[in-house]
């Protein structure tokens, strides 16, 4: 959409839109840590939007509904788009503290643990490094860029408003998890 006038004609497709980037960075490791202004948050991602909104094709058919019950379905439908996206990085991040426990169990340092206050847990010292090495080499290697290239290719592929997750899905996110943890 070269023009913003979606904005103001469409203000219902610019919320779900809002709705499925929020749902991702506020869920995220990388973008919704606890430490950072909720408004900064809410900040991020209206520019988001606005930058996708700029950048996307327009759809060729919006998002219809019936009823303002039909819209709350689909504006929780959205949000769960991009939580459950979010959701996913968090669980590969969250892999670094499971090696960390393993590690700190093996070498003897498994009564020693710090406070993550992100967590509001304790957490293994080596899982703990392992998380800090993760999140430079993240950021090093431009993994946060690369973060906003995949949610504006999933706009690009599931388009605003016909997000549906298949009922295999929970099966292939099941399996891709526990893969996850099988050392080769």
């Amino acid at each position: 959409m070269t023009d913003l006038t979606v904005l103001s004609e469409h203000i219902d497709y610019v919320f779900l839109l809002f709705l499925r980037v929020s749902g991702i960075l506020i869920s995220s490791p990388i973008f919704g840590r606890k430490n950072v202004p909720n408004l900064a948050k809410v900040g991020f991602c209206a520019v988001l939007t606005v930058v996708f909104l700029a950048c996307i094709p327009e759809p060729q058919k919006y998002p219809s509904y019936g009823t303002l019950l039909e819209y709350v379905l689909l504006c929780l439908r959205e949000l769960l788009f991009g939580v459950s996206m979010g959701f996913v990085l968090t669980a590969m991040f969250s892999l670094t503290m499971t090696a960390g426990s393993i590690m700190d169990y093996q070498i003897g340092f498994s009564m020693a643990s710090i406070y993550d206050p992100q967590e509001n847990a304790q957490e293994p010292l080596s899982g703990s490094l392992l998380n800090i090495m993760l999140l430079i080499s993240f950021f090093a290697m431009d993994g946060h860029l690369k973060l906003i290239e995949v949610l504006y290719r999933t706009i690009e592929t599931v388009p605003i408003g016909t997000a549906v997750a298949a009922p295999n899905i929970v099966w292939a996110a099941a399996e891709v998890v526990s893969k996850s943890f099988v050392i080769p």
